[in-house]
């Protein structure tokens, strides 16, 4: 369930794309959400970085308008 939550919830944000990269977000966000941890805040931050960083790349949440052309 936490994982189908996190990537609604990616999605939600504009990424879509699953890999490598999202999955290390997925993690996060289970490790943060799941039980009681107490390294949650930690896991937290993390997922936040992550998402934030993701939404920043191109093929993930930022749109690319050049078209593969540099």
């Amino acid at each position: 369930m936490l994982i189908d939550d996190c990537l609604l919830e990616l999605a939600g944000l504009g990424i879509k794309k699953e890999d490598a990269q999202t999955k290390i977000a997925v993690i996060s966000y289970c490790k943060w959400k799941f039980g009681s941890n107490p390294d949650a805040d930690k896991w937290e931050k993390n997922y936040h970085d992550k998402v934030a960083k993701l939404m920043s790349m191109s093929g993930y949440g930022l749109e690319d308008k050049t078209n593969g052309q540099i």
